[in-house]
């Protein structure tokens, strides 16, 4: 992939045991993505190094048709085996399954308030017709 979502995704597709098992979480090192002959040059993971981040996690998420990925990230003197631990790696998965429930239904929501927008504007324009309709019949009664 490119950039460092698409090696993330890469390396979450490579080490999943199966073609729907992407529940893993990969730590990688940015130095060693910013030093890769094979990446090109990218601002933001430079500047990720320079604040002190030195390991990034993707974490998938697919929930109901919507799919992403959250990156986690850690200082680099962060202590690798905390982060890779069974407590900590739930809760990323979790907190990932929440991530991914709020982007999923942003996005429906959006959808419904654009719907109920448009029914509301629907209303307007029929009442104000037959408003319209009745001052004009109104007049011509009274002529």
């Amino acid at each position: 992939g490119i950039g460092l979502p698409g090696v993330l995704w890469s390396d979450l597709a490579r080490n999943a045991s199966g073609a729907r098992n992407m529940q893993n979480v990969v730590w990688r090192d940015l130095e060693s993505l910013r030093v890769d002959p094979d990446q090109p040059y990218n601002l933001r993971l430079k500047l990720s190094l320079e604040a002190g981040i030195g390991l990034v996690a993707g974490v998938p998420y697919h929930f109901r048709n919507t799919r992403g990925l959250v990156l986690y990230m850690a200082r680099k003197t962060a202590d690798i085996t905390k982060l890779k631990s069974k407590c900590n790696t739930d809760y990323l998965l979790s907190a990932t399954d929440a991530i991914g429930s709020i982007v999923a239904l942003s996005g429906r929501r959006r959808a419904c308030l654009a719907e109920r927008r448009k029914e509301r504007e629907d209303v307007r324009r029929r009442l104000r017709l037959k408003m319209v309709a009745v001052v004009r019949i109104r007049g011509t009664l009274l002529k």
